[in-house]
């Protein structure tokens, strides 16, 4: 799961070249994983915490709920069997 995204995490020339600065820190569920890249692989869908949701909630409207790909973001439900919820 995209847990984190950190701005100004690597200031030096490199982070500012390879990153913009930005730093992202995932969190892994042992028991989502296989899900997690499956979905992604067959469907370009990313889970993500509310954090960064709340940061693409934040986006011009014609951007927020997609990844610049297009692909859907989908938030991560406290319980492995809960569905997930799209936001678009």
């Amino acid at each position: 799961m995209l847990w984190r995204l950190n701005w100004l995490a690597d200031t030096s020339a490199r982070g500012l070249a390879m990153s913009c600065t930005i730093m992202a820190n995932y969190r892994y569920h042992p028991d989502e994983i296989d899900e997690n890249s499956r979905r992604y692989a067959e469907n370009q869908l990313l889970v993500a915490s509310d954090h960064v949701l709340d940061l693409v909630r934040q986006l011009p409207s014609t951007a927020a709920g997609s990844t610049p790909a297009g692909a859907p973001l989908r938030t991560h439900e406290p319980t492995p069997s809960a569905n997930p919820i799209v936001t678009r």
